[in-house]
Formats: C-alpha cells, structure tokens, sequence
C-alpha cells in the first residue's frame, strides 16, 4: 500500500485507488494467465517534482531515476509465466524508510 509523504493528500488518495483497481482487476483475471502487478516507486526525480506543494530541494532531488523505474518494470515483464509479483516498492537505498523522502 502507499504510504503517505509530502506529495500531498489527493496523490497519495490517487495511488491508493490504483492499488485497490489492480487487486480487483487481478482477482477479476484469476486462472486467465494474466498478471497484474502494482509497482509504487518512490520519489522519483522527474519534472512533476516542481509541481508539488513545497518542491524538493537539489539532495532530495537525487533520488531515484527514471533509468531504475525503466529497469524494475523491464524485470517485472520478464519474469517467468509461473512467477508472480503483485505489490513492489522500491526507494533510494539512502531512505530506506516508507513515507521519508528527505
């Protein structure tokens, strides 16, 4: 599940939604052979940054890239049919804590 930080309470209401939609929608697909899996990353340096209500500041900023979301959803594609992973959070080894993003 999403843990709540400084992104602001509509966002974190948002990512919660998504979580419950997947869970749905896998129990919905169920002996199918499809495979839902609800990856929440955290802090990512990204341009929607700017827009939050207090936007980080430049070490804060340093977190996780673009390049390590790219390469988590290319290891959750290929995972083997018979394997599956349905929630994943990853964060920047530095926080190593939920909901901390400084």
């Amino acid at each position: 599940m999403s843990w709540p930080d400084v992104s602001g309470p509509a966002y974190q209401a948002a990512k919660a939604g998504v979580v419950a939609m997947v869970r749905a929608a896998a129990l919905e697909e169920l002996g199918r052979g499809v495979r839902f899996s609800t990856f929440m990353p955290g802090a990512v340096d990204t341009p929607i940054m700017d827009r939050r209500p207090q936007p980080p500041d430049a070490e804060t900023r340093g977190t996780l890239r673009p390049e390590d979301v790219a390469a988590v959803c290319l290891f959750l594609a290929g995972l083997p049919d018979h394997v599956h992973v349905p929630e994943l959070t990853i964060l920047p080894a530095r926080l190593q804590a939920l909901g901390r993003t400084s």
